[in-house]
């Protein structure tokens, strides 16, 4: 039996657990990271101090990570989540509400 059939990754050597030569599928989860980053960048916008860099950061960790249990899950969620909450109400664009002159009414 060579690993398929009970759960283990077919991508990975057996003996040290390490990627197999030329396979690249560690690049997909470095892809996957950037495109993370790019998409909190945008949403938060380019003016983050370091200390709010380092917390976004803390929150692709976060959620790159693979938990062993569900409740390791529920926790790593949870805190991505308030800290995304923290970085969502600091860097909040002001949405513009058109008066209803604007709107023609």
């Amino acid at each position: 039996m060579h690993g398929a059939g009970n759960g283990a990754a077919t991508d990975r050597d057996r003996k040290s657990g390490r990627f197999s030569i030329g396979n690249d599928a560690r690049n997909g989860k470095r892809k996957r990271l950037v495109e993370l980053r790019a998409d909190l960048d945008r949403e938060l916008g380019a003016d983050l101090s370091a200390a709010d860099r380092v917390l976004r950061d803390r929150v692709i960790e976060l959620l790159a990570r693979r938990p062993r249990s569900h409740n390791d899950t529920v926790r790593t969620v949870n805190a991505a989540d308030r800290i995304l909450e923290r970085l969502r109400s600091r860097y909040a664009k002001d949405e513009i509400i058109p008066s209803l002159q604007e709107l023609g009414l």
